[in-house]
């Protein structure tokens, strides 16, 4: 997965390594919000049947609600579940610049509650980070690559 995203705050930082970590932490979670499940289960219920049956309105609406939900987020949230989906926290924490507990404490940081950046954490807000995560195998095993850069966005003032 490419990654090119423009961060304008720590806490928006934090907030989009959040999401990784989530997914990391979670990949059989579901990819669709809570509050669209209800609507997308007609669809759904049918989906999984091995038997030719015509759609009734509501499967049909149902499927259009699917299709508007998978472009708006569905699509970005199999990606990152994807790209994640076997990448440790510390490796994604690390590769981000934040400081890793020394007694990984599910308490030391939450959502709502950040680990600090490192100490040589080398941006200045706001920034873009650019790069890649991916997750695979092949032949060898398992191959992770997380390659990031941080670009601040200082560097492109005039003097």
């Amino acid at each position: 997965m490419y990654i090119k995203q423009l961060i304008k705050s720590e806490q928006e930082y934090w907030d989009y390594v959040w999401q990784l970590i989530d997914w990391s932490n979670n990949p059989n979670r579901s990819l669709w919000r809570d509050e669209d499940l209800p609507k997308l289960k007609p669809f759904f219920d049918v989906q999984h049947k091995h038997y030719e049956i015509e759609w009734a309105e509501e499967v049909k609406e149902s499927f259009d609600f699917y299709q508007k939900c998978s472009a708006e987020y569905g699509e970005k949230n199999r990606e990152l579940r994807d790209a994640v989906s076997r990448i440790s926290q510390d490796d994604i924490l690390e590769a981000f610049g934040y400081e890793i507990p020394e007694y990984n404490d599910e308490n030391d940081y939450t959502k709502d509650k950040p680990l600090p950046l490192d100490k040589d954490f080398d941006a200045t807000f706001p920034f873009i980070v650019v790069g890649d995560i991916y997750c695979g195998w092949d032949r060898s095993g398992d191959v992770t690559v997380l390659s990031l850069n941080r670009v601040s966005l200082k560097d492109f003032q005039g003097e």
